[in-house]
């Protein structure tokens, strides 16, 4: 799920019911940074969006909240944004968010909130992201590493699906 006026409703998901123990915080190295941005922009040219670009003051955000270990929206930003949790590697985070394309209507112009990871990640007016990720440990589910990538312009806006989100190339 990310975020935009549409994504604002169905954006409190909460990973715990527990308290959260915030562990010592892992900002992304620049080799993962590297390893998710072509994930993402692989994904983005098969749905036919440009390739992103790292802004490091989005990142510095993104660290900021990921640094915090919630995993839940912040519905006041001005972005985008992509929560993952993963056992594994950040890619794994992005591949899960790819995956909710599967089924996906094209034609829909309403938010689905089973597919709002995969729109913000292929929206096509985003530029750029931010990204930040924090070893993070809940009651509910133990350890995991939390990524959380913030996209400008956001996405997911009512009426603008069927332009900015584009079928899979062939």
């Amino acid at each position: 799920m990310s975020s935009g006026p549409a994504a604002a409703a169905a954006a409190a998901v909460v990973v715990s019911s527990g308290p959260v123990v915030v562990a010592p915080s892992s900002d992304v190295t620049p080799a993962q940074q590297e390893l998710v941005l072509t994930e993402i922009n692989t994904f983005r040219a098969l749905h036919g969006a440009e390739p992103l670009t790292v802004d490091p003051a989005l990142s510095a955000d993104a660290q900021a909240y990921a640094d915090k270990c919630v995993y839940d929206y912040q519905p006041q930003l001005p972005y985008g944004q992509a929560l993952g949790a993963s056992d594994g590697t950040l890619v794994d985070a992005v591949l899960r968010w790819e995956s909710e394309a599967v089924g996906y209507d094209y034609t829909n112009e309403d938010f689905d909130p089973k597919a709002g990871e995969f729109t913000q990640l292929v929206w096509k007016a985003s530029k750029r992201i931010g990204m930040g990720a924090a070893s993070c440990q809940s009651e509910d589910f133990g350890a995991y590493t939390l990524l959380y990538v913030v996209f400008d312009p956001p996405g997911n806006f009512l009426g603008e699906f069927v332009e900015n989100v584009g079928r899979p190339l062939s």
